[in-house]
């Protein structure tokens, strides 16, 4: 989930809020993340937790979790979770949360990063970062790779679900970021989400990480850990700790 003012109706619908865990299910960059939490009740922050399925899973191994989300509807759904009750549920964004405690692993995952469009917004959250992250902690997110196509990869793709189907056609591409919509076919209705993303260079990132305080010890190109290519690698997962 993104941390912006404005939330797009994927996340504040409460219909589209109810779908959420089926188009972005459980997967390997879970997996991913899960693994990182590999020492005994970590403390960990998921900023951008949105339904908390990464932060229930957590919780189920006796970690320490905050989950952080701007949008009202996926706390509240993330709170019926079957751990949710050993997880603290936060409202607040990515650019301005100020939780007066430090943690062994910070993470943002499912590509909320790119949903912060300006330098301002992305150095806040680092900046957040910096504060709260523990000396020995890391911080871990990932940024599509801005090389890929991926107008042609998404525009009018179309996924069927049990009882639904969501339809993409991608906007306007101004420079690092690019606008789509989703339309979420039901049976009796039609609901619409519209998305800006930003696709910044793997230099900026480092650029503003260093000007925060923090240090980008590796990039990793996809959920194996296999190194980042420029031309290739459909992501870039930064692991970043405090210098």
């Amino acid at each position: 989930m993104c941390g912006l003012t404005r939330l797009e109706n994927h996340y504040v619908d409460p219909v589209l809020a109810r779908v959420y865990d089926i188009t972005c299910a459980w997967d390997v960059d879970s997996d991913f993340y899960l693994s990182l939490a590999n020492a005994e009740s970590m403390k960990i922050l998921d900023i951008g937790c949105g339904t908390g399925t990464l932060c229930n899973a957590l919780a189920a191994r006796n970690h320490r979790v905050i989950g952080l989300d701007p949008a009202v509807e996926m706390l509240r759904l993330a709170r019926q979770k079957e751990y949710g009750g050993r997880v603290t549920w936060l409202e607040g964004r990515a650019q301005d949360f100020a939780l007066q405690q430090q943690f062994d692993l910070i993470v943002m995952t499912g590509h909320a990063f790119q949903c912060l469009t300006g330098d301002n917004d992305v150095s806040a959250l680092f900046g957040c970062v910096q504060q709260h992250l523990s000396e020995s902690g890391q911080f871990v997110f990932e940024s599509r790779n801005p090389a890929i196509d991926w107008v042609s990869r998404w525009q009018g793709s179309k996924i069927a679900y049990d009882t639904f189907s969501v339809s993409i056609e991608v906007g306007h591409r101004n420079d690092e970021t690019l606008s789509f919509v989703q339309s979420f076919h039901f049976e009796d209705q039609c609901l619409i989400s519209s998305c800006l993303l930003r696709f910044m260079q793997l230099q900026e990132i480092h650029n503003l990480l260093c000007e925060s305080g923090l240090q980008c010890r590796k990039v990793s190109g996809g959920w194996d850990g296999d190194a980042f290519e420029n031309d290739t690698s459909l992501e870039m997962i930064f692991h970043v700790e405090n210098r």
